[in-house]
């Protein structure tokens, strides 16, 4: 979970997103906001939830508010996030296993 936690932070603390906070204020936090919740919502689908949380809400309203283009590339962003840890985590798995 940390991984992709750490991709949500790191798009947080960039300067420069899709809504850069800098020059565009709340949208930019509403935009950072959505993809933290993607995020979360990805890890809900799993094999084991770790938290017990109805995000639709949020995303749908996030999502009204700052428009159906944005919302998704950060959706992009999200899955990339998880097919990274999904990788990462695969080439972990080959690198300690050992064959029978």
């Amino acid at each position: 979970m940390n991984p992709l936690l750490d991709c949500a932070e790191r798009y947080y603390l960039q300067p420069f997103d899709l809504i850069p906070e800098m020059t565009q204020g709340l949208p930019g936090l509403l935009d950072d906001s959505y993809l933290v919740i993607r995020i979360l919502q990805n890890l809900e689908d799993g094999p084991e939830p770790s938290l017990d949380w109805d995000l639709d809400y949020p995303v749908r309203f996030l999502e009204r508010l700052i428009g159906r283009s944005i919302t998704d590339r950060l959706d992009l962003i999200a899955f990339q996030a998880m097919e990274e840890l999904s990788l990462d985590r695969e080439q972990l798995w080959l690198r300690i296993s050992h064959p029978a």
